[in-house]
């Protein structure tokens, strides 16, 4: 009987490609992408090029945290207003006081300011 030379992969198909998609979504690295599937970043690339669920996973993720920050940045360009509401708890998850409303107001930049000279 013929064994393949080399240690058994790691990979899970069910699990892995999600992990990437939700590392990749929120902006991380591959170094801490793989650092959290608790992989070499050698790995990672090779997981990339074998399994190509895991490549679209991490494309995907990667796009859709490239689309938030295109979107920040257009919303700031055009000038907008955001209500943001915080709320301080103590250790047995008990609200201490009232919550803090902070508005915050991008100014619209104007065309003149955006020119290359």
């Amino acid at each position: 009987m013929f064994w393949p030379a080399g240690r058994h992969s790691r990979y899970d198909p069910s699990l892995d490609p999600r992990l990437a998609l939700s590392a990749a979504s929120s902006g991380k690295t591959n170094e801490e992408i793989s650092k959290e599937l608790g992989i070499v970043v050698s790995t990672l690339g090779e997981w990339r090029r074998k399994h190509p669920e895991f490549s679209v996973a991490l494309h995907n993720g990667r796009d859709y945290a490239v689309a938030i920050l295109v979107d920040s940045l257009f919303n700031r360009a055009i000038g907008m207003t955001i209500k943001e509401i915080r709320t301080t708890y103590d250790r047995e998850e008990n609200v201490m006081g009232r919550p803090l409303m902070k508005i915050l107001s991008f100014k619209m930049v104007q065309a003149r300011q955006l020119r290359m000279t």
